[in-house]
């Protein structure tokens, strides 16, 4: 149901799996109880002022990333008195980042770029570990396999890479 926010981009469970968040566009956090999802518990804002593109959580923690139009990746950490603080700004892209996963592990990032790149980070201290040139188009997707050390790609060429 709309809570007065618009275009939600991206939702997931809390780590207690009884609450639903969501990342909406315009950089606003709704939580959601899962037993009640017609109206937000309430509205988290995030003082983005840029276009969130997708969000995602870690695994088993109170951690979510964003990507969005200003070519960055962000994480950020649900606090217990219902807040969020943001962790650390991801910056290399050279246009919108569009997708986002996380290793088996939980310790790398990998995004993906309208600037034809994907850059694989550090979740720990945010070092750009290194970035792949792809030169064929915008990144839509990206995803880890659960199973090895694989990723597999979308691009706006129609074409899926692993």
């Amino acid at each position: 149901k709309n809570d007065g926010n618009i275009n939600i981009v991206s939702m997931f469970f809390s780590i207690e799996k009884d609450f639903i968040y969501a990342v909406y566009m315009n950089g606003n956090i709704g939580k959601f109880n899962v037993s009640d999802l017609s109206q937000a518990l309430f509205t988290i804002l995030t003082n983005n002022t840029n276009l969130i593109l997708k969000g995602k959580s870690i695994p088993n923690s109170n951690v979510f990333a964003t990507v969005s139009n200003d070519n960055k990746m962000r994480t950020w950490r649900i606090e217990q008195n219902s807040g969020i603080k943001q962790l650390n700004t991801f910056e290399s892209h050279g246009d919108y980042v569009l997708s986002l996963d996380f290793s088996n592990d939980n310790r790398l990032a990998f995004t993906g770029s309208k600037d034809q790149t994907i850059k694989i980070w550090s979740i720990d201290n945010g070092e750009l570990i290194t970035t792949i040139n792809l030169k064929s188009n915008s990144i839509f997707d990206i995803s880890h396999s659960k199973i090895g050390n694989k990723f597999v790609t979308c691009s706006g060429d129609g074409y899926i890479l692993a």
